[in-house]
């Protein structure tokens, strides 16, 4: 089997967004088809294997954490006398992204990005003027770049972040999980002082970038209906549920097992991800795969998978969430279920072409 070089970011194999649960899935898959080694960061330099896959862990100073990294790694690779016949990236912008780009110039090491890095919305001065040139370099390096959308694509080709030469879309793939709508029940039970009939659902960082105070701000016109929020809590929505006097019907639980969320989306009558900007949005496949219907914002990569009034709507910054939400009473997706073993049956496809 051919020794490929999977470059993540530093939460792995420890998934927290979307980005990471994908590159885990993955990888966890194309080792039955390869030989891979993670190398990652963190606070120390360490060595270990996750199921069988070995992981170098790398550290770098602090005060030049962010230049540090890619030099430090790719010097890492030379010392080590690591030999890989392909270098996989998973994501366009991170220091992990720019050392798969420099450990590719400096061994000659054939390259693929997988991304995870569309900008939707609007951008800002480091978009422009950092991310956008630098995303261009290391594209024009590599031999091959899988996009997770058709939108994701538009977006990048569009403002200028890559050129589009025939790089193709893999869309990301959901878990089987085993749903316990009795356990999320009885947390609910445990952590909300009444009972919930009926309840909207966000997963994920708690953020005015996410939409969770939009969705607040309008459930004063969606009577008994809650309002649940999983995920960890940059800044709590509840000033603004207090304002319009709907605080009894919001209920942030902070993080969850990847199990409850699950459950806690089966469940919804509907998924709200209306965020400013996303990459993709895993977060509304898994839901889409318990039959719930998702609300999303025309600025989310996984916007190519709703279809209006057939499993959720998509929205504008400026759309009357309320009625939306009401709307979505109606709507009765069918659970659409892709597999990661699709996706790395796919993933090692493109990798075997370039080998």
């Amino acid at each position: 089997m051919s020794d490929i070089a999977v470059f993540c970011s530093s939460y792995f194999p420890n998934p927290v967004g979307g980005g990471e649960r994908t590159a885990k899935w993955i990888v966890d898959y194309l080792k039955k088809t390869f030989n891979p080694t993670i190398y990652s960061f963190g606070d120390v330099y360490k060595r270990y294997e996750w199921d069988g896959v070995p992981i170098v862990q790398l550290k770098t100073p602090s005060l030049a954490r962010t230049s540090a990294r890619p030099y430090a790694l790719s010097q890492r690779l030379v010392k080590e006398g690591q030999k890989h016949d392909l270098i996989y990236c998973h994501g366009l912008s991170g220091p992990h992204a720019i050392s798969a780009a420099v450990a590719s110039l400096t061994s000659k090491t054939k390259l693929v990005y997988h991304t995870h890095s569309s900008f939707m919305g609007r951008e800002s001065a480091k978009h422009r003027y950092l991310l956008r040139p630098l995303i261009r370099a290391e594209t024009a390096i590599a031999d091959s770049v899988i996009f997770v959308s058709n939108l994701e694509k538009k977006e990048l080709v569009t403002r200028g972040y890559i050129s589009d030469s025939g790089e193709i879309v893999i869309e990301n793939g959901v878990t089987h999980v085993d749903v316990d709508s009795e356990k999320f029940e009885a947390l609910l039970d445990d952590r909300v002082n009444h009972s919930v009939s009926e309840y909207i659902l966000s997963v994920g960082d708690v953020t005015p970038e996410k939409g969770q105070e939009k969705t607040v701000n309008a459930l004063k016109e969606i009577p008994q209906v809650d309002y649940i929020l999983i995920g960890e809590v940059k800044r709590d929505p509840i000033h603004v549920a207090e304002q319009h006097g709907v605080e009894d019907r919001v209920h942030v639980l902070g993080p969850l097992s990847y199990e409850l969320t699950r459950s806690a989306m089966a469940g919804a009558s509907c998924l709200m991800h209306i965020s400013d900007w996303e990459s993709y949005g895993l977060v509304v496949a898994e839901a889409l795969a318990e039959g719930t219907p998702c609300v999303v914002t025309d600025n989310c990569g996984v916007a190519s998978l709703i279809e209006n009034g057939e499993n959720g709507y998509i929205v504008g910054h400026d759309s009357d969430i309320s009625e939306i939400v009401k709307k979505c009473a109606n709507v009765n997706p069918s659970p659409k279920f892709r597999s990661w073993k699709d996706v790395a049956s796919e993933v090692s496809h493109e990798l075997n072409q370039q080998l």
